[in-house]
């Protein structure tokens, strides 16, 4: 195995940790587990938590 493909998987596997860990952290909008200024049914306000650059 090559040092770059070593350093390509190690790369990866710190941006799959970093990933898990924003995806852990980030509160719900909706669902049990929201605590305040949850989206109920229908979810019109979803949009308002999609960032305009995405769109």
């Amino acid at each position: 195995m090559s040092r770059a493909t070593r350093w390509v998987a190690l790369a990866t596997a710190i941006a799959a940790i970093v990933s898990l860990a924003v995806a852990i952290t980030t509160p719900a909008h909706s669902g049990p587990n929201c605590r305040n200024g949850c989206v109920t049914y229908p979810y019109t306000d979803a949009a308002a938590f999609v960032p305009r650059d995405y769109l």
